[in-house]
């Protein structure tokens, strides 16, 4: 078709997914109204090639790593005032739509929708009048532009190329082409990846390992492969745990994106394309994190000595303004006169609001601020159960810890009273 008026429009585009990244690329530089400049795998990326290029469009999803595409907006708008921008998400209008435009998007577009409606409301945002895209008729023309280095066999190239496996099926669920990397990770050549129904793939919902899977696009559990999910729904799913069952026996975990497609005027897809990343180093180090963590937690509740884990409660500046108490043993109870299940998970001055502007307090900041450990001694008054009062001396040591701090306290001296006396306030 020809171009509208004026030159092509320039076009950043952001997506987490490499398949979907390619797919909208290949469908935008097929117009000529288009000219994708830049492309860009998370949102921190996307600032700073909008900065680069200044494009006339940013295309954005919503959900990537490091900064998403709401957080992105006004970043973008600071660097390139004049890019309009267009939020392009699997999250539906309804649920979505509000909260992109209130973050200051120009437009929200559904990634469900046909691509000639994504098209046309671009070019609409950018003040130019869409005309309908013609199909060229049958012939030898037609023939000679398939077998081009533009046509399906360059996508191909391209898709073989990606680290990640990436299947094609149709309506009903059957694979219809997939990449090099889709047969490494299935652990299954081409010639029977092609053919078969992906509910003979061995893709189980992460809810059958240790975890559970869930649907971004309508937050509903994927129990079996997402790509039948996706067909059923109508909408991309982004970001699905999933566990592949491969024929050797061994097992992989996946995270899977998928999209449906389908034609202009189509109500149902007829297509979808899924692309899937091996996160299992990912998972086993992270199980390995947990169960590090959790002899970490069962050696402290075995110590005497009493022991917390607080996290830095940060305002909007980065200031600290407060400790949560991530975890305190059994020991606790000595120091602060309540249990340790009493205490996790609130912050430390709603607890003991005499902390608020205290010295102590300012040195646990400063031990977060700049590393350097705290020793200091401190007096104070716990009740025994006849009434009598228990005064302990305490050396409280403080260390940094990740963004928050480990604190213990070891009794160094005690003395009690001969009879029941009003409780001081604490000097902790």
């Amino acid at each position: 078709m020809p171009r509208l008026a004026g030159p092509a429009l320039r076009v950043l585009l952001a997506d987490d997914s490499h398949s979907l990244r390619l797919l909208m690329q290949v469908t935008l530089d097929d117009h000529p109204d288009f000219a994708v400049v830049a492309t860009a795998a998370d949102g921190v990326e996307a600032v700073r090639l909008a900065e680069l290029h200044h494009p006339d469009v940013v295309l954005l999803d919503v959900a990537m790593p490091r900064m998403d595409g709401l957080e992105a907006i006004p970043a973008i708008r600071d660097v390139s005032p004049r890019s309009k921008i267009a939020i392009f998400s699997g999250y539906s209008e309804d649920r979505m739509g509000a909260a992109a435009l209130e973050a200051g998007a120009d437009l929200f577009l559904e990634k469900a929708a046909p691509d000639d409606a994504v098209l046309t409301a671009l070019l609409t945002l950018c003040g130019r009048s869409p005309q309908p895209r013609r199909r060229p008729a049958a012939g030898p023309e037609v023939l000679s532009e398939v077998a081009a280095p533009g046509g399906d066999d360059y996508v191909d190239l391209l898709l073989d190329a990606l680290e990640e496996g990436v299947l094609v099926t149709d309506a009903a669920g059957v694979v219809t082409s997939a990449n090099f990397s889709a047969t490494r990770l299935f652990g299954v050549p081409t010639s029977r990846l092609v053919g078969r129904h992906v509910s003979a793939l061995g893709i189980t919902g992460a809810e059958h390992g240790d975890s559970t899977a869930t649907a971004p696009s309508g937050d509903s559990r994927v129990t079996g492969d997402p790509i039948s999910a996706a067909l059923a729904i109508g909408r991309p799913l982004s970001a699905v745990d999933v566990v592949v069952r491969r024929p050797d026996t061994t097992s992989a975990w996946l995270l899977a994106s998928v999209r449906p497609m389908r034609s202009s005027g189509a109500s149902k897809p007829e297509a979808a394309v899924a692309s899937f990343v091996d996160i299992s180093r990912r998972r086993l180090a992270e199980g390995e994190a947990r169960e590090s963590a959790s002899r970490f937690r069962r050696a402290l509740d075995t110590m005497l000595d009493a022991v917390a884990l607080y996290s830095a409660i940060r305002d909007d500046n980065g200031t600290v303004t407060d400790f949560l108490i991530d975890h305190a043993n059994p020991a606790i109870v000595e120091v602060t006169g309540q249990r340790a299940e009493e205490l996790m998970g609130r912050p430390l001055l709603q607890l003991f609001p005499a902390l608020r502007g205290s010295p102590l307090f300012a040195s646990y900041v400063r031990v977060v601020q700049t590393g350097e450990p705290l020793s200091v001694e401190s007096l104070d008054y716990r009740p025994y159960v006849d009434g009598h009062l228990n005064r302990g001396a305490y050396r409280v040591r403080a260390g940094r810890m990740g963004d928050g701090l480990v604190v213990t306290w070891r009794l160094v001296g005690r003395r009690s009273t001969d009879s029941p006396m009003p409780l001081p306030p604490a000097l902790t």
